[in-house]
């Protein structure tokens, strides 16, 4: 996934950032089976609150991709750089 991609992805709040995080940690040599992003959707609410593993997701890839986070005054998100 690239800069880009993430980022059109983050503005829409997009489940498929989950996906590439879990498609980036997979170690298949501890895990199995890679599991398709259905499978994955399907079993991900068993580990945890969604929309905490999404924000955990983003702000990986935040700081991976040197995204700065631009608000207003409220700490409200008028836009990712």
């Amino acid at each position: 996934m690239t800069r880009e991609q993430y980022l059109m992805m983050r503005q829409g709040g997009n489940f498929n950032i989950i996906y590439e995080f879990y498609k980036e940690n997979f170690d298949h040599g501890k895990h199995s089976p890679f599991l398709g992003i259905q499978e994955l959707a399907q079993l991900l609410p068993m580990f945890g609150n969604i929309d905490v593993i999404f924000e955990t997701c983003c702000k990986h890839y935040d700081k991976k991709f040197d995204v700065v986070r631009v608000t207003d005054k409220d700490g409200n998100l008028i836009k990712l750089v």
